[in-house]
């Protein structure tokens, strides 16, 4: 078990990164959209990059509501059942790291910097995806099936932390999230804790959704186009400039 209180640490350094999954650590998008399609196909319904910025980041749960505004009416298990029989036959093996991603991991790892995982995918598909990329450094993993209330609730996040023995410092702004998904960065904000927006190619335009946001105001959010632009000392930089 890591020793979250170790000596070696400075008390104003960057203890813990968490990381969302799905398009945030490794590029399984284009396996969701392609399962949103063929199940929305098959009920004669078009999947549309609007649809598709509509359902990025969304739990289960949330998705199941939104094909029912389509008139698809699948109970939430049986939709969860479908989606992830065509995810995880995509992505096992073969689901590729975002750019910039292994070399922040290896950053990460080399200052003893926490880092767990906080998606809206279920345990097994993060496992699965985990078991892929080697020396990954996660200490903890926190997924859609291991909390009452997903993204955009501050839950998950708060798990994690909790689960990272890591609440004071939190508290004090040493606990960064990395995420790409409108749910996930509101999710980072309201648990308090300063989150990277990561503002891909083709996404939805993140600033404009979340600047509203009464904590996207307080200096708690960092805009990047990708996770080649962060590093430790960024973000060390960022929470705790000397």
């Amino acid at each position: 078990m890591t020793d979250t209180n170790r000596c070696d640490i400075p008390p104003r350094a960057l203890q813990a990164v968490l990381w969302d999954m799905d398009g945030t650590l490794v590029d399984t998008e284009p396996a969701w959209n392609a399962a949103h399609a063929a199940i929305l196909a098959e009920h004669g319904v078009e999947f549309t990059d609007e649809l598709a910025h509509r359902l990025q980041g969304q739990t289960m749960a949330a998705t199941a509501e939104i094909f029912s505004s389509l008139g698809v009416q699948i109970p939430a298990e049986e939709l969860t059942r479908m989606e992830y029989e065509r995810v995880t036959a995509q992505v096992v093996g073969h689901a590729p790291l975002t750019p910039g991603a292994a070399d922040l991991l290896a950053d990460l790892n080399k200052r003893a910097v926490l880092h767990a995982v906080v998606s809206a995918s279920f345990t097994s598909l993060i496992e699965s995806v985990l078991s892929a990329v080697p020396n990954h450094g996660f200490t903890a993993t926190v997924g859609g099936d291991q909390v009452t209330h997903g993204k955009p609730d501050p839950e998950p996040y708060l798990t994690a932390v909790a689960r990272l023995g890591l609440d004071r410092a939190a508290e004090s702004g040493r606990v960064v999230v990395l995420e790409d998904s409108v749910p996930g960065i509101l999710s980072g904000l309201s648990a308090g804790l300063p989150t990277v927006a990561i503002r891909r190619t083709g996404s939805v335009p993140l600033p404009d959704q979340i600047t509203e946001h009464r904590l996207a105001r307080s200096g708690k959010l960092l805009v990047v186009n990708s996770l080649t632009e962060v590093s430790y000392q960024r973000l060390q930089d960022w929470v705790a400039p000397s």
